[in-house]
């Protein structure tokens, strides 16, 4: 008979204990994988959670600095900059030119002016973003600035389409009216002026081609609105986030795009910190239940790995007077191990994966799931080669063993014995 027909008739000799083994050890596998893809399933929920349930100014900063002579040159300078700093993780950075408040002739207030690519009917969310309320979106001009006003501002001064504003000495002809789709859009980043049109004395915003930004005197302001991808974010972005929000202004103060100053504003800082702080202290406290269940389901398996190696110690000692080696019975009490643990993991792995797909981000976790798979896998082949080793090893020496039982009750009483009496020496050194 070969060694597999071997191990294959040993194995169903005892079925019934490796099965309990088998199914101990996959549920085991199953709940701890479970477990730890379910925790980081729910952190990553947790942490794009946080960031999309912030305000504008909580999950994004803004940075702002004055346009530079290149402006081409200063936008992919600052790109490059921003991406580099928060890489791997994927931001968004959206580019707004916005001047000073201009005066206005014949009207109260002062306008701001203001473009950006975001506000182009060519961008994919520009009708997510903006909604025409009256004619048509300003274009490009050789000659008079057409410009899109926001239709709060246009009933304050009483202008609507086809009327001309004279703005710092440039004429701009009304083109459209327009106010935003949600002005609690992160592009617009919590700005009063964009909800209602007016601010403290600000009126507007003014929309125009971005050629145009430069017709209204001094140089204006270009902003740098960048903000987390909420969608594809994870709980190990979070520190770096907080990080780099933080070090932003000094990080972009270079020749290329640093202007007459750099500063940023926005909370995305501190609002990552905060976040990055609650999911470790959950995962710190998740930590102490998965390691009692490891600890305790391992006792069990060894438990019942050991029932079964006192179920098979006749058969043992007789395979060695009949001859087998030590190394040829641990060899197969290997084998055995190797397929009882290879499909524990297996079936527990697959089992956890499979709840994964139920769960909000579950299918982000397969690594952490396969990786705990393999580890618990691993844990029960040591455990159960360790009880054969030691089983045949005690064997093999002619170890003698009280099948009476009456070694171990001996044992205990004496244990029970000898402390009491420890504890009675104690009392009387202690009185």
């Amino acid at each position: 008979m070969g060694v597999a027909g071997l191990v294959l008739k040993r194995a169903r000799a005892g079925l019934g204990l490796l099965l309990t083994i088998l199914v101990l050890a996959a549920g085991t596998t199953a709940i701890i994988a479970g477990t730890l893809g379910y925790s980081d399933a729910a952190a990553t929920t947790a942490a794009r959670q946080a960031l999309t349930d912030a305000a504008p100014t909580e999950a994004g900063i803004r940075v702002q600095t004055r346009l530079a002579q290149d402006p081409q040159a200063q936008d992919a300078a600052a790109q490059r900059i921003i991406r580099e700093a928060f890489a791997p993780t994927d931001v968004r950075v959206q580019r707004t030119i916005r001047s000073e408040p201009r005066a206005v002739a014949d009207q109260t207030g002062r306008l701001v002016v203001m473009a950006s690519p975001a506000l182009n009917p060519g961008d994919p969310g520009f009708a997510e973003r903006i909604e025409v309320v009256d004619g048509s979106w300003p274009k490009p001009s050789d000659g008079v600035v057409q410009g899109a006003l926001h239709e709060g501002a246009a009933e304050l001064w009483g202008v609507g389409v086809g009327d001309r504003l004279d703005v710092s000495g440039t004429p701009v002809d009304i083109t459209a009216l327009w106010r935003p789709s949600d002005p609690s859009e992160a592009f617009w980043f919590g700005d009063p002026l964009v909800e209602t049109g007016t601010d403290a004395g600000t009126v507007g915003p003014l929309v125009v081609p971005e050629a145009a930004t430069t017709s209204f005197g001094s140089t204006p302001f270009v902003q740098f609105t960048v903000q987390p991808d909420a969608d594809r974010i994870l709980p190990v972005d979070m520190p770096r986030l907080a990080a780099v929000a933080g070090e932003l202004d000094r990080t972009l103060k270079t020749p290329g795009v640093d202007v007459r100053g750099v500063t940023v504003e926005g909370d995305l800082a501190p609002t990552a910190a905060a976040a990055s702080r609650n999911l470790a202290t959950a995962r710190a406290l998740n930590l102490v239940p998965v390691t009692l269940l490891l600890l305790v389901s391992l006792i069990a398996i060894v438990q019942i790995a050991r029932l079964q190696a006192q179920a098979r110690a006749g058969e043992v000692e007789l395979l060695f007077a009949r001859g087998a080696s030590r190394g040829q019975l641990l060899l197969w009490a290997v084998i055995e191990a190797v397929a009882v643990a290879v499909l524990a993991a297996a079936l527990g792995t697959a089992t956890a994966l499979g709840v994964m797909q139920l769960v909000p981000a579950g299918d982000l976790q397969g690594g952490i799931v396969v990786r705990t798979g393999i580890l618990a896998g691993v844990a029960v082949l040591v455990a159960l080669v360790v009880v054969a080793a030691l089983q045949v090893r005690s064997l093999a020496a002619q170890t003698a063993t009280d099948r009476s039982g009456r070694t171990r009750t001996v044992a205990a009483l004496g244990t029970v014995v000898l402390t009491l009496g420890a504890a009675a020496i104690a009392w009387w050194q202690l009185n």
